[in-house]
């Protein structure tokens, strides 16, 4: 995952990351509602110009599939958006 980020960690930090999918704003709402969040530990990779490139740390098989299963949710969402 890349971050577009003025900070710059030495790579190989260990970083706890929260990764909220949101709902598409509609002109019944303003505000967007989390669908579906998650925690991870992530490394540091690599750094671009404009951010920073992590590597996802899933020890845990229940945060894998949480993990796909968000990228699932915050894929259809776009989906939805564009539509």
């Amino acid at each position: 995952m890349y971050v577009t980020t003025h900070e710059r960690w030495y790579l190989g930090t260990l970083l706890h990351l929260t990764i909220d999918a949101k709902t598409a704003r509609t002109t019944d709402s303003a505000a967007a509602t989390p669908v579906e969040s998650i925690t991870v530990w992530a490394k540091v990779v690599r750094h671009g110009t404009d951010g920073v490139g992590f590597e996802f740390i899933l020890v845990k098989f229940k945060d894998r599939q949480k993990l796909a299963h968000l990228v699932d949710t915050a894929g259809s969402l776009c989906e939805k958006h564009d539509a």
